[in-house]
């Protein structure tokens, strides 16, 4: 149970690490982008190709794919319109 618990606690700084690094550098791409005068909806378009990039290693990591309850589906549609919204 000790070595389990080891494993995810392991498992959740290495997640926190990541995410720092990966907000770092997508404010440093955008800027990169910001400035080389792409359009926004390039910029949108890459910045959602990357993010499925992202998840699809993920989910090699993982060995299986995330998924999700039936019940958690009516918040998960919820989110996705919050966040194409602020997008």
């Amino acid at each position: 149970m000790a070595v389990e618990s080891a494993r995810g606690r392991l498992w959740g700084y290495g997640c926190i690490v990541a995410s720092a690094l990966l907000f770092g550098v997508a404010g440093t791409a955008a800027k990169m982008m910001f400035v080389a005068a792409m359009p926004p909806l390039v910029m949108i378009a890459v910045r959602a190709m990357v993010s499925a990039a992202v998840l699809a290693v993920i989910m090699l990591a993982l060995g299986r794919p995330i998924r999700a309850r039936r019940v958690d589906l009516p918040f998960l549609g919820e989110l996705a319109v919050w966040l194409t919204l602020v997008n």
